[in-house]
């Protein structure tokens, strides 16, 4: 989890008064945050992922200030009057980086401190909420040095020309990625594309190669700026707009004036940032029962900055976390404070003993990790398209709040393959494991994954043969045709004349889809219970040990 400096006297001029250190951290455990360290001049403070305005000292003590009923009225956060700002997004960025929310910040005051501040929101984020910038990349550059509109475009790479952020000399797209240390350290985010995504001003002046570095010349900040234009870009643009409210709503803090800038884009136009509120509504004997009593959810929820009326808790822009009534109560009951809700003794006494299903996947685990294997684990959600790759039928998610995760998994095999492509960077070879449930069966099943240089089917094969040894059981295993396996390299696993699993080599369109240069081999099973209490591995309704 990131950590984020702040310097004591700048932590309490923003609350507004001094707090002991032992009741500072007891008020930063109540938010969520840890007070990890303390010296002389500064605090060191662990922030969880999932509060990402907590990423700065703006962040922080307005959570502090609001808990501790320094504010006692809700913050309304406004944009200023538009003033006709734009930003074109061409059609060419579709297949590379093919969304941007962008705004412009007038009015900054900037010091030295003030400066760290931008840079330290802007990394900490990049880290966290966007996934070390693959779903977010953000670019802050000083308005003076660029001419409106800007546009967002993608060009082949050597054909990018621009000073990237303290180099020397010019460099192209290809020379960046391999001289430069951002391209080296995130080249992988554009490695094999044929074009890169740059944000261009109306001078044709290259501002940036997102997600890998800023223009020298016009994308570096000093205490002499005053306006800023600010774009984050990734492939989804409800969690840009998020995440540019975060870095609005903390610039807004610090006094400047945030102006909304029109997004053209080839079939539609929109406005960010907003700012605007989202009402939630809020069933209150909901929240009473969670809790365990009755309370002012108003006075509560005034304390984590949140307005509640008439049954509709008002979501600040900066707050990312907030998916589900739950979370509302979760906030209830931090503001009302937790050593105020009454303790109850259950009224059922349990004795507990370790799953016989679950002591068997354990043994499964400590066989593949005792042969090299990592375990992984990913979300239950995938794209549709993910599955569709693999000829699957997925349960649909309404009103899903990401694109990527729009679906419930019918298989684990698309996961497994998000876990090679998120690290195809990494070292090989690569041997991972799952074993997890698939929807909407909710069946436990176990997916294998090897990808290297001679990943081929007696690779796979061999870890079906250790698996049938160190579990005492047999099989045998046919031919079998799959669009997603090479033709004549996969099996389908027999026990006795039942089908009961699947191996294979995966097709050479599907590596280049995830952009792996390794190939790869792929076993999947499912888990359960017999009628007789063996715990066995099965595939689609079918025992496999």
């Amino acid at each position: 989890m990131p950590s984020v400096e702040i310097e004591k006297e700048q932590l309490y001029g923003l609350i507004g008064e001094r707090i002991k250190e032992d009741k500072l951290a007891e008020l930063l455990g109540s938010l969520g945050v840890e007070l990890e360290s303390s010296s002389t001049k500064e605090f060191v403070i662990e922030v969880f992922p999932n509060r990402p305005d907590f990423l700065s000292a703006y962040g922080i003590a307005r959570g502090l200030r609001y808990l501790i009923g320094k504010d006692r009225k809700i913050k309304q956060y406004r944009v200023a009057d538009d003033k006709g700002y734009r930003v074109i997004v061409d059609k060419s960025v579709k297949d590379v980086r093919p969304y941007t929310a962008c705004c412009i910040a007038k009015g900054l005051k900037l010091d030295d401190a003030k400066i760290k501040e931008l840079i330290r929101i802007q990394e900490k984020l990049h880290i966290t909420f966007g996934r070390k910038r693959k779903k977010m990349a953000i670019g802050i550059y000083p308005l003076e040095h660029i001419k409106l509109p800007i546009s967002f475009k993608a060009d082949k790479p050597e054909n990018i020309r621009f000073r990237p952020l303290e180099s020397t000399r010019e460099m192209n797209g290809k020379e960046l990625l391999k001289k430069h240390p951002a391209g080296k350290e995130y080249g992988y985010l554009l490695e094999g594309k044929k074009r890169f995504p740059y944000f261009e001003d109306a001078d044709g002046n290259v501002l940036s190669i997102p997600p890998i570095v800023n223009s020298h010349d016009t994308g570096k900040i000093n205490e002499n700026t005053k306006e800023v234009f600010i774009e984050c870009s990734g492939f989804d643009i409800e969690y840009l707009k998020r995440g540019l409210n975060i870095i609005s709503c903390a610039l807004l803090d610090m006094g400047a004036k945030i102006y909304p800038m029109e997004l053209r884009y080839d079939d539609f136009k929109i406005k960010t940032p907003s700012l605007e509120e989202e009402g939630m509504d809020i069933d209150e004997d909901y929240v009473f029962r969670i809790i365990g009593k009755k309370v002012d959810i108003a006075k509560a929820l005034l304390h984590m900055g949140i307005r509640y009326e008439k049954g509709i808790a008002y979501i600040p822009p900066y707050r990312a976390d907030i998916l589900h009534p739950i979370d509302i109560v979760e906030d209830v009951a931090i503001g009302y404070g937790y050593d105020n809700v009454p303790s109850k003794m259950p009224s059922i006494y349990t004795k507990g003993e370790e799953d016989k299903k679950i002591a068997f996947l354990n043994k499964v685990g400590e066989v593949l990790v005792g042969a090299g294997f990592i375990e992984v684990k990913s979300f239950s959600l995938i794209s549709n398209e993910d599955a569709k790759r693999f000829g699957l039928k997925a349960v649909k998610i309404l009103n899903p709040s990401n694109k990527d995760y729009n679906v419930l998994r019918p298989s684990l095999i698309p996961c497994i393959m998000k876990v090679f492509y998120n690290n195809k960077s990494r070292e090989f070879p690569q041997r991972i494991f799952e074993i997890g449930k698939v929807f909407p069966s909710e069946e436990a099943r176990l997916c294998i994954g090897i990808s290297s240089r001679d990943a081929d089917f007696t690779r796979i094969k061999q870890v079906l043969q250790l698996l049938q040894e160190q579990l005492d059981r047999k099989f045998d295993v046919e031919e079998l045709s799959k669009d997603y396996f090479i033709e004549g390299r996969a099996g389908k696993v027999m026990d006795g004349k039942e089908e009961i699993g699947e191996i294979g080599e995966l097709h050479p369109s599907l590596i280049e889809h995830y952009e792996l240069e390794m190939p790869v081999v792929l076993m999947e099973m499912k888990v359960k219970k017999t009628s007789n209490n063996k715990t066995n591995i099965t595939k689609k309704g079918k025992t496999f040990i």
